[in-house]
């Protein structure tokens, strides 16, 4: 079985990795996050943010030595606002 982490990278998911993995000695042997586009070329997120995960990764990274997996869907607010359903 593997155990997987969803990470949204707000406190409470963020606490949950210290938790699971110092606190409680549980394994995680992925941790996964998900990135939003506004367009092809344009995060849905302010820069900060998209800067706050990036250091945030690199710190799991380094104290835990998991890589967090960042999972992007081709499905873009653009495309889904402009998408056109039926015949």
């Amino acid at each position: 079985m593997e155990h997987i982490l969803f990470l949204s990278h707000g406190k409470d998911s963020m606490a949950s990795i210290h938790v699971a993995l110092d606190i409680l000695g549980w394994p995680i042997d992925r941790i996964v996050a998900s990135e939003m586009f506004a367009t092809d070329t344009v995060p849905a997120e302010l820069p900060e943010i998209v800067e706050f995960k990036q250091r945030a990764n690199a710190i799991i990274k380094s104290r835990w030595g998991i890589t967090v997996e960042t999972l992007r869907s081709n499905m873009t607010y653009e495309r889904g606002f402009y998408r056109v359903f039926g015949p």
